[in-house]
């Protein structure tokens, strides 16, 4: 464990595996009409998000803040996550939203669930209210058409409660990604630079993923308008 504290992967690190292989997926949407090797690669990046979504719920100074930030770029994200999917600047039938509302509503029913656990008078007041808060969450985020949905939402909440064991979070976490079928499976293979994870912050660039992802769904929409 020691060694791998030394030698395996920051979250900076993680962030830029993910933000590659998201970029590689979306390139593989826009510009190569859906190229399946492409979307194969791109299902690594959001388990690693949602690993790095708990980890910063369970470190951050300021949750009230990390909220903030989530809510802010998810409506920046909008317009060209909507150019994207649609190639309007307006999702006036609430058809698709982007993946940044996906982690703001896990972030939520995260702090929530830890909110419980600190109230509750007794485990089974707990477990009950505990289920009707992820289903709550799940259920938000499937109205609200998020990307991902409820998978992404219960996804984190697996993740969180199995913290104590990596593996079996991680795991368990790309379990249920992997449910919605199809090239979700491939998100296992986010499972070897997540299990390198040698728990360091690495590199800071706080805003890094909230302004490239915006970004970089302008710039693919673009190119595809130059062509």
């Amino acid at each position: 464990m020691e060694m791998l504290q030394k030698t395996g992967i920051s979250g900076s690190t993680l962030k830029l595996i993910a933000a590659v292989a998201m970029l590689i997926d979306h390139a593989g949407v826009i510009l190569f009409d859906n190229r399946r090797e492409l979307r194969m690669i791109g299902r690594i990046a959001f388990p690693i998000f949602l690993f790095l979504l708990v980890e910063g719920f369970r470190y951050t100074r300021n949750r009230k803040k990390y909220i903030l930030r989530l809510f802010f770029f998810s409506l920046l994200s909008e317009i060209p996550f909507n150019l994207m999917v649609t190639g309007e600047p307006w999702d006036l039938e609430f058809f698709h939203q982007n993946v940044l509302f996906t982690l703001l509503i896990a972030f939520v029913t995260l702090w929530t669930l830890e909110s419980l656990e600190k109230s509750a008078e007794t485990q089974s007041v707990y477990y009950v209210c505990a289920m009707a808060v992820v289903f709550g969450g799940m259920y938000t985020a499937q109205v609200c058409r998020t990307d991902y949905a409820s998978y992404g939402v219960l996804a984190a909440v697996v993740m969180y409660v199995l913290r104590g064991n990596r593996t079996i979070a991680i795991l368990s976490g790309c379990l249920v990604l992997g449910s919605m079928g199809g090239l979700e499976w491939y998100c296992f293979l986010s499972v070897i630079p997540l299990l390198l994870y040698n728990g360091r912050r690495g590199f800071s660039f706080r805003y890094f993923f909230y302004v490239f992802y915006p970004l970089h769904l302008l710039v693919l929409y673009l190119l595809t308008k130059i062509g």
